[in-house]
């Protein structure tokens, strides 16, 4: 399966870059539908089906609604980007099209189904996961080892910002490039409380506990909280799954442009995983990221605005930011695709 999948991806890659822009959301349907007797059908579980469904069909419509059509955001969101990071976005959305093809959400990235989607890359570093009895996440270091050395090495002293902090998994990578201070935001309670049990037991002395959450402004938004790491933010465009439905609270969140003001922050560093809120969160920091310029590292997988959107927000504010797409995990079938940002 991982053969058939990747030599699509390669073909769809060639006729992306050589088909005007109208064409190219019919082509990626068509090689979605090739995919779809591979998929199993079942509840799916941490990826907005409707979100993505009420995407295409704006898109499918765009010149008479006046948004720009699948082939334009994709072009503006691989531009200047390596040939690693193309694929990437395009295996992404070959796995995103076959799900919404499927009379009802596709279970292909949870338990068995997921491993005949896997590609020669993610096979290997699989392999080398279970080989080191690691995480992705220290395979990876949350996407900061693809940073050039010299952006690497300048992190040590500079404030970093966890947004989605969970438990702390991400804490201990974080620290091997010896920040000043984290702030570690994480909105639910009950997990919030095992983050500051982790600081207090690792002697994380640096690392400052935040119950809050991070969006755009300062306001209060639905949240579903759940046991895993996929909980989901519910603020009309994101909705949770029926099994987690009865878990339904409030959380409080603050814009990183208020925080850094009100706390003196000197951000080096941002790192985002915020279940959905990733677009309106970065447009809540962009006086921080013009005034410091910090490495970005934020994950897009949620939904189309955060994949599409992200990046070209950025450039538009003509920083100098350099970009690569990178999938982090190898055992899922599109979270932890993550966008790794730097000035050099």
């Amino acid at each position: 399966m991982h053969n058939i999948l990747t030599k699509t991806a390669k073909q769809l890659r060639r006729f992306v870059c050589n088909t005007t822009n109208e064409f190219t959301l019919p082509v990626l349907i068509y090689f979605a539908r090739l995919l779809m007797p591979l998929a199993r059908k079942d509840a799916a579980e941490n990826i907005h089906i409707e979100t993505f469904r009420k995407f295409l069909a704006e898109r499918r419509d765009a010149r008479n609604n006046g948004k720009e059509s699948l082939g334009e955001l994709l072009y503006r969101l691989e531009r200047n980007l390596d040939a690693e990071s193309c694929y990437a976005v395009e295996r992404y959305l070959l796995r995103e099209f076959t799900i919404i093809e499927a009379e009802r959400a596709a279970c292909i990235y949870t338990g068995s189904n997921w491993k005949r989607w896997r590609d020669e890359q993610e096979i290997c570093e699989s392999k080398e996961l279970k080989q080191r009895r690691c995480s992705y996440l220290d395979l990876n270091d949350n996407g900061i080892v693809f940073l050039p050395p010299d952006i690497q090495n300048g992190l040590a002293g500079k404030d970093f910002l966890d947004c989605g902090s969970y438990t702390g998994d991400s804490l201990p990578v974080l620290q091997k490039y010896k920040p000043s201070v984290i702030y570690a935001f994480e909105p639910d309670k009950n997990i919030f409380s095992i983050l500051i049990e982790n600081c207090r037991k690792n002697g994380w002395s640096n690392v400052v506990p935040v119950a809050k959450g991070i969006a755009e402004c300062s306001k209060t938004v639905s949240f579903n909280a759940a046991a895993n790491s996929a909980s989901t933010v519910l603020d009309g465009r994101l909705n949770g799954t029926s099994a987690r439905a009865n878990q339904q609270t409030e959380i409080e969140c603050i814009d990183i442009d208020r925080f850094c003001h009100e706390n003196n922050v000197n951000p080096g560093c941002i790192k985002m995983d915020i279940e959905g809120l990733e677009s309106a969160a970065i447009h809540g920091a962009a006086e921080t990221i013009k005034k410091f310029k910090p490495v970005l590292l934020i994950s897009i997988y949620h939904t189309p605005d955060d994949f599409f959107g992200i990046k070209p927000f950025i450039e538009d504010l003509n920083l100098g930011y350099r970009f690569l797409i990178r999938k982090l995990s190898p055992k899922r079938l599109d979270a932890e695709t993550m966008l790794i940002g730097w000035v050099p």
